[in-house]
């Protein structure tokens, strides 16, 4: 089952709003978001979700994306499927139907719905594939980083990311391995465990996204450290 959403997005550190409005799918318990195209540096952004106003903000339709656009009318109002499939329109036509019945017929719908409970006091980053931007629960790690970086830990399993945007990769995946062994040793008392690295690499605006990870495959259960450091995360 699909079902669709507005929500905000906030600064998990500092609780400031960083985008009204942002259209949401859940699909097979799992959470998309659909990137606004007035968002930059989405990628290195841990998020908290808010609930948004019930009226719709005067920039919405200049930051939603064609794709929400297209996926959330029809799913409310699928008989324009047919419609917008007339090779007859040209696609100005076709995107002026869309946002004419998406306004009228569809916007106030989600904007009245309550704010989803899987939202609760939950931290989040996004990981982009063909199904849109998927929002995964984690858990963020405070440390001393580059500004232009941010490492959290997933909170479904064991996998320690650090991502990075930057312009040049020079010895970038050394410093990453440095960054995530230094805060998994500060982390877990226990050592126990083998760490496979992986590093991930994309473009957006003449900036190179670093997303390396590191998976812990335990021996034995890990036991949290009590170090000072985990105290005040």
């Amino acid at each position: 089952m699909v079902s669709y959403g507005i929500i905000d997005l906030c600064d998990a550190d500092t609780g400031i709003l960083i985008h009204k409005q942002v259209i949401y799918r859940i699909e097979n318990k799992h959470v998309y978001l659909y990137r606004p195209t007035t968002l930059r540096n989405f990628e290195n952004k841990i998020f908290n979700i808010c609930s948004t106003v019930s009226s719709p903000d005067s920039n919405f339709f200049c930051s939603i994306p064609l794709r929400a656009l297209i996926e959330v009318t029809i799913h409310y109002l699928p008989y324009l499927f047919v419609k917008i499939n007339d090779d007859s329109l040209c696609d100005s036509t076709k995107i002026a139907i869309l946002e004419t019945a998406f306004l009228n017929k569809v916007l106030h719908k989600l904007l009245k719905k309550t704010l989803n409970s899987f939202f609760y006091v939950k931290n989040f980053v996004t990981n982009e594939d063909k199904n849109g931007a998927k929002l995964i629960i984690v858990e963020k790690i405070k440390g001393f980083f580059p500004e232009t970086s941010i490492v959290f830990k997933n909170k479904e399993n064991d996998i320690w990311t650090v991502i990075n945007i930057l312009k040049d990769t020079k010895y970038v995946a050394e410093n990453h391995v440095k960054i995530l062994d230094s805060e998994i040793y500060r982390y877990y008392i226990k050592k126990n465990y083998k760490k496979v690295y992986k590093h991930y690499f994309s473009y957006r605006e003449n900036f190179i996204i670093i997303r390396s990870q590191c998976e812990l495959f335990w021996f034995e259960p890990p036991k949290p450290s009590v170090s000072l450091l985990t105290q005040f995360r």
